[in-house]
């Protein structure tokens, strides 16, 4: 992962991902795991967002990243919140799985939010504390010099510290949010050598979103994601999204340097919602990638038979 002095030979099936790993970290790009349906599970980005739905809440996403490429970034996401209103707070948790080549990645965290009036809406700060693993698996790469230090190691690993923190403001229509994730970058060493040295680096997010009602069966909601990693340029999603019927949601985001991904999210009258969004890039990786696929199941506690619509 880090620079070295070695030639190595990459085994043929990951060189496509390693090569595309080493250039995130050689760029400081992103290193935390990226959803196209984000826009029903805020929660994954941004801590402050627990409780905001007014219930307690559920979310499971998968996502099979390049699914042409093997060894291509395949993640998991469990996502848990429920508020507290006569205390002002909400609670969660959150456990992230993301594996991509030789690498396996394990975040787990709770996470605390406190929610005050403002306005017409309301104001959250939100933190979240947690553990990440990170495993190399030195195995699946082979050595042009079988005498390379690393071509014994095996399986390594290295536990650090998580912390993200979060701002999320919303009305009934309108969201808003700024959130900071890996807030103290650490140092990876997967060897005794200083030159397997890699690190995490701060990754901060703006999201930005409205629904406005076009008419009693269709709402329209257009939102905003800007990412950024430290003083890196940052990317971009536009997010539009329609909502017919109060039941099915149906839209698609835009990626700066990537792609479209379609996204479609069907809300059942018990509280169950169930979503899925594909999409191929059309950048330079769109001869070889594949397509990519999440499926994202949430669930929202009611006690009624029916629920009014969420627009975020």
């Amino acid at each position: 992962m880090g620079a070295t002095n070695k030639i190595i030979k990459i085994k043929d099936k990951y060189v496509l991902v390693l090569i595309f790993f080493a250039f995130s970290v050689i760029l400081k790009a992103q290193q935390v795991p990226l959803y196209n349906q984000y826009i029903f599970n805020p929660l994954e980005i941004n801590p402050a967002y627990a409780g905001a739905r007014n219930t307690l809440s559920a979310v499971l996403i998968h996502r099979s990243q390049w699914t042409a490429i093997d060894g291509a970034p395949r993640t998991q996401n469990l996502a848990i919140h429920s508020p507290f209103k006569k205390e002002n707070m909400a609670l969660g948790g959150l456990i992230t799985h993301d594996a991509i080549g030789p690498t396996n990645s394990f975040k787990m965290g709770g996470i605390y939010a406190y929610k005050i009036k403002a306005g017409k809406g309301h104001l959250g700060l939100g933190l979240r504390a947690g553990i990440q693993y990170i495993q190399f698996d030195w195995n699946k790469i082979s050595y042009k010099d079988p005498m390379e230090p690393t071509a014994s190691v095996g399986k390594t690993y290295d536990i650090n510290p998580d912390f993200s923190f979060g701002i999320f403001y919303n009305t009934n229509s309108f969201f808003t949010g700024l959130a900071f994730d890996q807030l103290f970058p650490a140092k990876l060493n997967f060897t005794d050598s200083s030159s397997k040295e890699n690190r995490l680096y701060r990754h901060s997010n703006l999201l930005i979103g409205k629904a406005f009602k076009l008419d009693e069966e269709v709402i329209f909601r257009p939102s905003l994601l800007i990412r950024s990693v430290e003083q890196i340029t940052g990317t971009a999603d536009l997010n539009i999204s329609f909502l017919f019927f109060n039941q099915i949601w149906f839209g698609f985001s835009l990626r700066s340097g990537y792609g479209l991904a379609l996204l479609t999210e069907y809300q059942f009258s018990n509280g169950l919602r169930v979503g899925y969004s594909v999409d191929r890039p059309s950048n330079n990786l769109k001869g070889y990638s594949g397509l990519t696929h999440e499926i994202f199941i949430g669930w929202d506690l009611v006690k009624q038979k029916t629920v009014n619509p969420r627009f975020f």
